[in-house]
């Protein structure tokens, strides 16, 4: 029986327009939206190779170790086609300086490529066509489910069948999921034949995993609203009522309670505040820093100030981590001076570690303990699990970004030591050879040789570990699930069919 009503629902609502109009609509949006973004991942590889090109250049160029710095720059992810997530406000360029720890920045994404229609849809993308509009038209085909039947009469006549409810519920059910799939279907088929049509996408085994998760996440989203549908109507007696009820809880779960949640978190963070005592915090720690290297100065007998000003022809930059040495004096004592400059540029690293130890909190774990707080709360509701699970599916969740950081900091750490193997702090090729005039200094401005120099080798967090941050979103989005088929369940047990 189940069979039977499985068909006959399914043949009912295939040849209706309603459903016809609205696969075209939703799939059309898919593909859309879906090449845009395609165009924009491969501009985003262009220019990725742009900077690292750009960067390899000017390390060419550089003739004095304070000079040297470069960029990681992160590889853009092919699933970002379906869901952005963090993309557009993280950094995927990340400085990598001498005396400054990298972490995550807003300052510069690879997404933000000037496509004008983009821009005017910049704000969807494939996994929000689904979170919005296929949702909305689950919720809207499930409110007639039980009720419209009713209406009609039909439900009372298939209730003098020997078909239980429960096997009315699963039949109504497996067709709702099989009509609702196929917009997905074939929103996924088109775009996996553009990925495969393009000559800058490839796609790994794992990036064809977490494409097949991120379809297994969308059906079991709309698979929840499709339940709430039902429970709907198992709660009314007409259609009407039921619609109306329906776009009330669809507003609430999909609009309101998301929108109200990221603002309750975002009127937790402080940014001016924060700002404020993080710059009163590093200009502590870098006054220290001025004080113990002024003391390695005098206990030499070289003077008061670190760097000694009468041996060198100029400095600039400021304080801390911007601050540059120029080129010794020709009569100054060169190895007395390098002992200095050695002791004093270690002195200065341990102190950007202080700095870093001080003001992180504020810089990086605070705006982090937030966006966990918001993702936790988010998971209350079926639209914020579900794109936590197709962020994390898709690699483009917070925690790949971190990932990202993290990399870039094992990567300052080998240009460290490497720094320090070459002893870069002691020699003449931090501060440049001794001269009195700019002429001088142009003629014996050669670039360092730089071919040792580690080459960042960037590593794509594994599925396994996506899979494990997500699976609390996962989770949810199962628990939803069950509530709700208990929910239809219940309310269409005590269902009075001929009232």
């Amino acid at each position: 029986m189940i069979k039977t009503i499985w068909k006959k629902e399914l043949l009912e609502q295939l040849t209706s327009q309603r459903f016809i109009y609205c696969t075209l609509i939703i799939v059309s949006l898919i593909w859309i939206i879906g090449l845009l973004r395609i165009a924009s991942y491969e501009r985003a590889q262009t220019e990725k190779a742009r900077i690292v090109a750009e960067t390899a250049d000017e390390l060419r160029k550089v003739n004095k170790y304070p000079k040297l710095q470069t960029k990681v720059v992160r590889t853009p992810n092919p699933l970002e086609v379906f869901d952005r997530g963090v993309t557009e406000q993280k950094s995927s360029v990340v400085p990598i300086e001498i005396y400054e720890i990298p972490y995550a920045t807003d300052k510069h994404t690879l997404s933000a490529t000037g496509n004008p229609l983009l821009a005017i849809i910049g704000s969807f993308d494939v996994v929000h066509v689904i979170q919005i509009f296929l949702s909305l038209l689950a919720i809207l085909f499930a409110c007639e489910s039980i009720s419209g039947e009713k209406e009609e009469g039909t439900l009372a006549l298939m209730m003098t069948t020997n078909v239980s409810r429960v096997q009315i519920v699963i039949g109504k059910l497996l067709s709702g999921i099989t009509l609702l799939n196929i917009p997905i279907f074939l929103g996924f088929l088109g775009l996996a034949i553009f990925f495969l049509a393009s000559e800058y996408v490839r796609l790994t085994e794992a990036d064809w995993l977490g494409l097949i998760g991120i379809w297994m996440a969308s059906l079991s989203y709309i698979v929840i609203f499709y339940l709430i549908g039902m429970a709907i109507s198992c709660y009314t007696h007409n259609t009407s009522t039921s619609m109306m009820y329906s776009l009330f809880v669809w507003t609430f779960l999909v609009i309101v309670l998301p929108i109200s949640i990221a603002f309750f978190v975002n009127q937790q963070f402080q940014r001016r505040v924060d700002a404020q005592q993080a710059e009163a915090m590093e200009d502590k720690v870098w006054n220290e820093y001025e004080k113990r290297a002024n003391g390695l100065v005098r206990t030499a007998g070289m003077g008061d100030t670190y760097p000694p000003l009468h041996l060198i022809s100029n400095s600039w930059g400021g304080r801390g981590p911007s601050f540059q040495i120029g080129a010794i004096k020709k009569d100054a004592p060169i190895a007395e001076f390098l002992d200095i400059l050695r002791a004093g540029e270690n002195l200065r690293l341990q102190y950007a570690q202080k700095t870093w130890n001080a003001c992180s909190p504020l810089w990086e774990s605070r705006p982090r303990s937030l966006i966990r707080l918001n993702t936790q709360l988010q998971r209350i509701t079926p639209a914020g699990a579900y794109l936590e699970a197709t962020g994390g599916l898709a690699g483009t969740d917070a925690g790949v970004f971190y990932d990202f950081i993290n990399q870039a900091r094992q990567y300052r750490e080998q240009i460290l030591d490497y720094l320090r193997a070459y002893d870069a702090f002691g020699s003449m090729a931090f501060i440049g050879q001794p001269s009195f005039t700019p002429g001088e200094r142009a003629a014996k401005r050669t670039a360092l040789d730089l071919s040792g120099l580690p080459v960042f080798a960037e590593r794509r967090e594994p599925l396994s570990q996506r899979l494990s941050r997500i699976a609390p979103g996962l989770l949810s989005l199962f628990i939803y699930a069950g509530l709700t088929w208990l929910a239809v369940i219940r309310l269409f047990a005590r269902y009075d069919v001929v009232r």
